[in-house]
């Protein structure tokens, strides 16, 4: 999506992933839900089922 120089943290606990997204600039929201899509279906690739997931995309 033509973005760089974003960061991504994972907090885990026994009932929750968390992943939150931080990237420079202004976002719209049509730009924010295809990161918060794509971070999803990575974190859904990686295996791990049976958790909550949250997903929280920030501007920096």
């Amino acid at each position: 999506m033509g973005i760089e120089d974003g960061d991504v943290v994972l907090h885990r606990d026994a009932v929750c992933e968390q992943i939150v997204a931080t990237v420079p600039g202004p976002l719209d929201d049509p730009t924010r839900s295809r990161i918060a899509v794509r971070l999803l279906d990575a974190a859904t690739a990686s295996g791990r089922h049976g958790r909550r997931r949250d997903v929280a995309v920030r501007s920096a």
